[in-house]
């Protein structure tokens, strides 16, 4: 088992990095959250691991820390979640958000991550909401607010500051950033630009 992985980073998409170690870089797929904070790094990296094997495949997922580590081992163990699916999940919020939405029962802020039905979303919370004291991590102190999550106005934000010529990793990041309850789209696009 690889437990983790230390060298520069080199990203290569929104989901995936290259740690360069020597003579080797490892490819691994990671959240587009821990992506987005690794480019903006140049100097040497540490990333927690996860080696998925299958007869078919083999990947590499990397964490930035314990507890989004923690929540994507809790994630794959709900049937029906695989990697890919549990690593989309992380990139839909960030893992204190998540956390909190699963530890409250928010069918409705899980099921606004795109790829993730309400079916889903209720099986996730009806099987993890009792197992969040993860790493001594505990959701309902955590102190996020859920605000920063995926509305409909978020997503306009989003899409409005792309069509403006910013990248899409950054664009989602400085939205979560400025987004307030009951912002419109161009209030949140007027705030991201003056963060840019």
């Amino acid at each position: 088992m690889i437990y983790s992985v230390t060298g520069k980073p080199n990203i290569i998409d929104e989901n995936t990095v290259a740690i360069s170690n020597g003579a080797i870089a490892f490819e691994v797929t990671a959240s587009t959250n821990t992506v987005f904070n690794l480019s903006r790094k140049t100097e040497s990296v540490t990333l927690l691991t996860y080696l998925y094997v299958r007869e078919d495949e083999m990947r590499l997922f990397g964490f930035e820390n314990s507890q989004e580590k923690s929540l994507f081992l809790n994630l794959i163990s709900v049937s029906g979640v695989g990697p890919k699916v549990a690593m989309s999940i992380l990139s839909g919020m960030n893992w204190a958000t998540l956390a909190n939405a699963i530890s409250t029962g928010n069918v409705k802020l899980l099921a606004s991550i795109k790829g993730l039905g309400k079916k889903t979303a209720e099986r996730i919370i009806l099987e993890l909401r009792d197992k969040l004291g993860i790493d001594g991590f505990d959701a309902k102190d955590s102190g996020i607010s859920p605000v920063i999550i995926a509305s409909p106005e978020m997503t306009d934000a989003v899409e409005t500051l792309v069509l403006l010529g910013v990248n899409k990793q950054q664009a989602n990041e400085t939205v979560k950033l400025v987004a307030k309850e009951g912002m419109t789209a161009e209030e949140i696009v007027k705030s991201a630009l003056t963060k840019l």
